[in-house]
């Protein structure tokens, strides 16, 4: 195989948040990188979805279109509501 060494810049914020997500998968950062770039090469294009100029101005803006159509709204489905709930301190719950 022959390696070569790519440098890029990045915030170290966004480095180090990477990182712990990656090691949380059992990869590094240089893995993750790899396999975006064999993605790219496998479907030959950005392996991503980008959204651009979206305005989220409800909590129902965040859900795919057509969702709620294919899974309600949550209007009628005889959910019941609990006002008040007490937790024990030893982790148990009462009604």
């Amino acid at each position: 195989m022959n390696d070569i060494m790519v440098t890029f810049r990045t915030e170290k914020i966004v480095k180090d948040g990477a990182s712990k997500i990656f090691e949380e998968l059992g990869i590094n950062l240089s893995t993750a990188i790899n396999i975006f770039l064999k993605q790219t090469i496998l479907k030959q294009k950005f392996p991503l979805d980008l959204e651009v100029n979206r305005n989220i101005t409800k909590a129902e803006d965040t859900y795919p279109k057509g969702y709620f159509d294919l899974f309600g709204s949550g209007k009628n489905l005889d959910l019941v509501e609990v006002d008040d709930i007490d937790i024990e301190l030893d982790g148990g719950i009462e009604l």
